[in-house]
């Protein structure tokens, strides 16, 4: 009886093995993708199609797939179409196979978003992932028709929702630094100043705070007031940048508190700031410089 039973846990051991090895495979294949897809996203799509290749059902594979697949799509010319198709086939797959995963449905909203109507792009179907989203979360739901909304251009709804928002909401730094984002850009400067000390007060993720400070900032040059606020906002944001952690650039923040240094006369802070800012690569910054600073 002995003899039977070895040779079923050998067999059983060696029909694991492969399986072992082609898990195994893929964790590293989609590790190195990611890694790949700032700097090499032809080398990322190789090691991705490898991955999906060897299990087609999992989810996180599908939505590196898709976000792999669309920045391909956004860099080419003559096969955008199709790395847009292959990217919403990849995120629909990474949908259906975790519909529960609230990132990989904001990933299908953006395409939908994005992209032009003859690739793939609708807006009604993102008004469903919305839909789904906030039956999921009532937060990523708000944050997700806040994305809807701006996307389709719907700014008197969009001001309506924030006012829900953010007294549904009172302690999310998020959708208070979105509403005064939203007030900034419809020149309501002493509102979207308001709405940013709340966001400020409240504690957020680093970025997160240091977004807010920069625009305290910014709205300071727009609205000229609040100048004090605005420059210390400013000197907080230079002393704790982060790089590569989606905040505007440290050289825009020099620039911007140059411009309010100008407005109180301290001409050896707008100098050494001014120096600072100038270290940019970013031709339309040096150009603001060079026309405002003469």
């Amino acid at each position: 009886m002995k003899i039977p039973n070895l040779f079923i846990l050998a067999t059983l051991i060696c029909l694991m093995i492969p399986a072992a090895k082609a898990g195994n495979d893929v964790e590293r294949f989609l590790s190195k993708a990611k890694e790949l897809i700032k700097s090499d996203v032809d080398l990322a799509e190789d090691y991705i199609e490898k991955a999906r290749k060897l299990e087609p059902n999992n989810p996180e594979v599908a939505f590196i797939c898709g976000r792999i697949m669309g920045k391909q799509a956004e860099n080419s010319t003559f096969f955008a179409l199709s790395y847009a198709g292959k990217a919403l086939a990849c995120l629909k797959d990474a949908v259906k196979n975790a519909p529960e995963k609230i990132v990989y449905r904001k990933g299908l909203l953006n395409f939908y978003l994005g992209a032009p109507s003859i690739a793939g792009g609708d807006t009604e179907l993102a008004l469903q992932q919305v839909h789904k989203i906030t039956e999921l979360d009532r937060l990523q739901g708000a944050l997700a028709e806040i994305k809807y909304l701006r996307d389709t251009e719907q700014a008197e709804l969009l001001l309506r929702r924030f006012k829900a928002f953010s007294r549904d909401f009172p302690n999310d730094s998020e959708i208070h630094f979105k509403y005064g984002l939203h007030l900034q850009e419809q020149k309501q400067y002493q509102k979207a100043y308001s709405v940013f000390v709340i966001a400020s007060s409240i504690n957020g993720s680093n970025s997160q705070n240091l977004n807010t400070l920069y625009q305290l900032g910014r709205n300071a040059v727009f609205s000229e007031l609040h100048t004090q606020r605005g420059i210390d906002s400013l000197n907080l944001f230079i002393v704790n940048f982060e790089k590569d952690n989606g905040l505007p650039p440290l050289e825009w923040g020099h620039y911007r508190i140059a411009q309010l240094y100008e407005l109180v006369g301290n001409k050896k802070m707008i100098q050494f700031h001014l120096k600072e800012a100038r270290k940019s690569n970013d031709q339309q910054l040096l150009e603001l410089i060079d026309k405002e600073f003469q």
